[in-house]
């Protein structure tokens, strides 16, 4: 970071940089420290397609996670599985 730069500005340089695999981690450390439930499925090509990254519980909370890289496109698959849940951001 620069002397330059604002916390906002590196962090969408960090992001843009970022690869999905580090992502995941970086989600999956996030929910760990902050005592989530977690389930990610390790071989997706054995699964039905368009399933989401993560599934999350906490409570009485449960999320899904599709988590893409700066340049990541969802699947029609994956867009088809986000529609199903209520007040999906990708279904409007």
């Amino acid at each position: 970071m620069t002397a330059d730069m604002t916390t906002a500005e590196y962090s969408a340089q960090v992001a843009r940089t970022m690869s999905e695999a580090t992502f995941q981690s970086k989600v999956i450390e996030w929910l760990n420290f902050y005592g989530w439930k977690w389930f990610h499925v390790h071989d997706s090509r054995r699964s039905n397609p368009g399933w989401p990254d993560i599934s999350a519980a906490r409570g009485d909370r449960l999320i899904f996670m599709e988590l893409k890289a700066h340049k990541g496109r969802i699947s029609k698959e994956q867009q088809d599985w986000h529609c199903m849940r209520p007040r999906s951001a990708w279904c409007r």
